[in-house]
């Protein structure tokens, strides 16, 4: 019983830090995008 639970909880952890690291790689893409933008214009 206490494995199934452990596995669980791992299972959850290496979720959220999938989803934290894309959304991170999603934000950092954004930022990027907008600054590429910003400077091509300006140009």
């Amino acid at each position: 019983m206490e494995c199934c639970i452990k596995f669980e909880l791992w299972f959850i952890i290496l979720l959220m830090v999938t989803i934290i690291s894309l959304v991170l790689c999603c934000l950092c893409c954004l930022f990027g995008g907008i600054l590429f933008t910003r400077r091509n214009m300006q140009n």
